[in-house]
């Protein structure tokens, strides 16, 4: 947790910005490294930092604060890992020098790929040879062979070497690491009613915990079932509609409508008119999370954190396409109820930030109305966040959108780019 997370931002930052302890002869002002070092550069960064949590979903729990006005004052972990993980490659991209710029994305690679729930035997070799990399890359271009900056090469430097060798022994860190103990921790924490003697009361619910979990193994039956749904949900499996939805029929306009048009063709059903359906506004996902839709999103005021973003996964597909859910609906394919959601696909990830990033930047160009699909629910597997930024260098490309996904889920690598959304299924429409 630390590790990854405090550590990492308690050494990188202060070096950007010029700040860290230095012999008297080595001057921060010589350092290229220390692109943060002018205020109004770090006042910028931390702005377009803070600026990105209305397009961070609410499953991501706690957004990156302003670093600038925040990362003195109980910045918490969850925040360094958004920040430095999920956004770092990106908002970094042509502000750091190109060779730092590369050293900060192979740590930030082999962290995500170890910070998943379940990892291959591939992935793990993958993360240990990108954080190897980093570790051997930081003391050439930081150190620099001098003795005086020795003190730059903290423990964690070395630590992170050994995480993939402990994640073949013991399994994924977020299992074994510091977040379960003091997960742990805080439950035993909240449940101590003597506070004379907190010790001992702690001891005896730690021993109830251990007898309760003990009995829930032995009898499954014992742990309730699961709460009920809310009223007008409509279950698909593991996959759940959930209100709100329309009190009348809508009526596509003419890009929804060819959407639909062309998916039921492609089931050999042609569509005489115009089709009507009935939107639902939110899907509840298997891993828990709920993706909404633009059609809700958009009509909310005040703060709206964003989760109609999604990655979807197609069969017989190694890559990952993501997608905007504009809306949710259902109807009947051969005589089968189907759940449907109408998506707005994002373009391909820009190829040079994807390979020069080490997979760590996708970035893609958003196309609206003009690229609308209809997709089974099911091939929705998380909901993301898609966050806009001009690179630099890049700016006649105009605005990009990058991934982040929630630190634990499945990272998405590409192994080769597929075209187009195929095998689609569709609904029947009144």
């Amino acid at each position: 947790m630390h590790v990854t997370a405090i550590n990492v931002g308690d050494l990188l930052i202060p070096l950007w910005r010029g700040q860290f302890q230095h012999a008297e002869d080595d001057r921060p002002s010589s350092w290229k490294w220390a692109v943060l070092r002018s205020q109004r550069v770090w006042n910028e960064h931390s702005r377009l930092v803070g600026s990105m949590t209305t397009y961070l979903p609410g499953s991501f729990d706690r957004p990156p604060r302003n670093p600038a006005k925040k990362i003195h004052s109980g910045y918490k972990a969850w925040e360094w890992l958004l920040y430095i993980y999920g956004m770092g490659p990106a908002l970094f991209y042509g502000l750091l020098p190109q060779e730092h710029w590369e050293n900060l994305c192979h740590l930030v690679l082999g962290v995500r790929l170890l910070q998943q729930h379940s990892i291959t035997f591939t992935q793990v070799q993958t993360a240990r040879d990108h954080l190897n990399k980093f570790a051997d890359g930081f003391e050439k271009i930081y150190v620099q062979k001098r003795a005086d900056r020795i003190h730059f090469v903290r423990p964690w430097i070395h630590a992170v070497t050994h995480m993939a060798a402990d994640t073949t022994r013991k399994g994924p860190p977020l299992t074994s690491s510091q977040w379960t103990m003091e997960r742990m921790v805080g439950d035993l924490g909240r449940e101590i009613r003597s506070h004379s003697h907190p010790y001992a009361n702690l001891s005896r619910r730690a021993l109830l915990r251990c007898q309760v979990n003990a009995l829930k193994a032995l009898y499954p039956d014992l742990v309730p079932a699961n709460a009920p749904l809310p009223r007008a949900s409509v279950a698909f499996g593991e996959y759940v509609l959930l209100p709100r939805k329309d009190r009348y029929l809508y009526t596509p306009n003419s890009s929804e409508s060819a959407a639909v048009v062309t998916a039921l063709r492609a089931h050999g059903i042609e569509v005489q008119g115009q089709p009507r359906i009935q939107r639902r506004a939110r899907l509840r996902l298997p891993n828990g999370q709920i993706a909404r839709s633009y059609w809700k999103e958009n009509a909310m005021t005040g703060s709206v954190r964003c989760s109609r973003n999604v990655s979807i996964q197609l069969p017989g597909h190694a890559a990952p396409v993501y997608a905007e859910v504009q809306y949710f609906f259902v109807g009947m394919l051969n005589q089968v109820e189907h759940a449907f959601a109408m998506v707005s696909i994002y373009g391909e990830p820009d190829d040079t930030l994807r390979i020069a990033s080490f997979e760590t930047i996708h970035a893609c160009k958003y196309y609206g109305q003009a690229a609308l699909q209809v997709i089974d629910i099911k091939y929705i597997k998380s909901v993301i966040a898609m966050l806009p930024h001009k690179f630099p260098g890049r700016e006649h490309e105009g605005t990009l959108w990058f991934v982040v996904e929630k630190p634990g889920l499945d990272i998405a690598v590409f192994s080769g780019l597929e075209g187009g959304i195929g095998d689609l299924s569709l609904s029947d429409v009144s």
